[in-house]
């Protein structure tokens, strides 16, 4: 399956082939990201690691910017 991948930080959009059962958390260690460091969005709705990613969908990863 294919999915878009747009990465807020870098102001950039991926396609990305995953297996077909790919959750967020396998399209994070595909992209070899933190996951405590992005909140993601799968078609406009955060959703957790554990969520399915379906043939499609857009993907939105947002960094988590924390500071004192």
């Amino acid at each position: 399956m294919n999915v878009t991948v747009f990465l807020e930080r870098k102001n950039t959009t991926q396609k990305i082939a995953l297996d077909q059962d790919a959750t967020v958390q396998d399209l994070l260690q595909h992209m070899k990201i933190n996951p405590v460091e992005v909140v993601i969005a799968r078609n406009g709705q955060v959703v957790t690691e554990d969520a399915a990613v379906h043939d499609k969908d857009n993907i939105t990863i947002f960094s988590v910017i924390s500071g004192g």
